[in-house]
């Protein structure tokens, strides 16, 4: 027989189970019975046919399932480092350029919810968030204004919404670009200083982070606008958004349910997740036992206001009224 190897596996398979017509069992016989090699292989096979319909009767080895759990335990899994702030934050630039980069004419002009603003105006909006962080980071003399997040720049937003031209993406991404290498050569505040961003107040590796989140959260929502499929940041990337929101928890409850979390913990599963205790467990103050379990990018959906409480897919062993809140406040940020 003059068969690959390929082939000649595939042929073996069906022998061993007896799936073979009589004239290619002959042929298989004779291969068998004069080629060591695949007569090995196909006994090995026809041993491996047999176990398969064999009850398996005999229990485990005494201690088998306590030297498993114990090499689990001397092996905790290796969790994603996160990324730096500003590396972060060039990903998600890179990330959403890209993706305007592939949009068709008429998908600038389809609704981006859930604003009333087109993609046109949602990538208008970053442009002017992108103008007002750099001068609160001092790299530009004078910034847009506006009550509010979602309020600032209207009126230039509202000019760029009906220009049909793609300049608005490249201006985009020049600004956004332009922060990131202004701040690697060593313009602007030192990551740890503390900078007001609209009502809160950030580290500027926090506002970095902040920044990122936004701009995946935007990228996904012109995604769910033209159509195509969300997209999952790498594990560094997630773990530092996540990381960093969950860091907030504490600061968002105290308002909520003070000296609630000295037994709480958050565990998110997946890549780029991991386990963060919210308090001192080993405290005598007042609190609530609480073990939230939930995916990274779920809950990171979750923290963008793009998934309700209600919506998001989570375990909580403990206090559930507990969880309810964290996840309520979990979006404080979200615009």
């Amino acid at each position: 027989m003059n068969l690959n190897p390929s082939e000649l596996d595939d042929l073996l398979a069906a022998w061993a189970f007896g799936a073979l017509d009589p004239v290619e069992r002959a042929a298989i016989d004779r291969l068998v019975a004069s080629d060591p090699s695949v007569a090995d292989k196909a006994h090995e096979l026809q041993r491996t046919v047999a176990a398969l319909d064999t009850d398996l009767l005999a229990p485990p080895p005494t201690g088998l399932a306590g030297r498993i759990l114990a090499e689990a335990n001397a092996r905790p899994p290796v969790l994603a480092q996160p990324s730096l702030p500003l590396d972060l934050l060039a990903h998600q630039i890179d990330a959403l350029g890209e993706l305007l980069d592939h949009l068709e004419p008429a998908d600038w002009n389809r609704p981006a919810h859930p604003y009333a603003w087109n993609v046109r105006g949602l990538v208008a909006h970053l442009l002017v968030i992108e103008q007002y962080t750099a001068g609160v980071l001092g790299l530009e003399a004078d910034g847009p204004v506006g009550d509010g997040h979602l309020q600032m720049g209207a009126e230039q937003i509202a000019t760029w919404v009906d220009d049909p031209s793609p300049s608005l993406a490249d201006a985009w991404r020049d600004r956004a670009e332009h922060t990131v290498e202004a701040l690697r050569s060593g313009q602007g505040p030192a990551p740890d200083t503390e900078v007001g961003f609209h009502e809160w107040s950030f580290s500027v590796d926090g506002l970095l982070i902040v920044r990122a989140f936004e701009m995946w959260t935007h990228a996904d929502d012109i995604r769910r606008a033209t159509d195509r499929p969300l997209w999952t940041p790498l594990p560094s990337d997630l773990r530092a958004m996540s990381a960093f929101s969950v860091s907030t928890l504490p600061f968002l409850m105290a308002g909520v349910a003070p000296d609630a979390l000295h037994n709480a913990r958050v565990v998110l599963t997946g890549e780029g997740g991991g386990t963060f205790n919210l308090g001192d467990r080993a405290t005598d103050a007042p609190s609530r036992q609480l073990t939230l379990v939930t995916d990274v990018v779920d809950y990171c959906h979750r923290v963008a206001g793009r998934v309700e409480p209600e919506d998001l897919d989570f375990t909580a062993e403990g206090d559930l009224d507990l969880a309810r809140q964290l996840l309520d406040v979990a979006s404080a940020f979200a615009v």
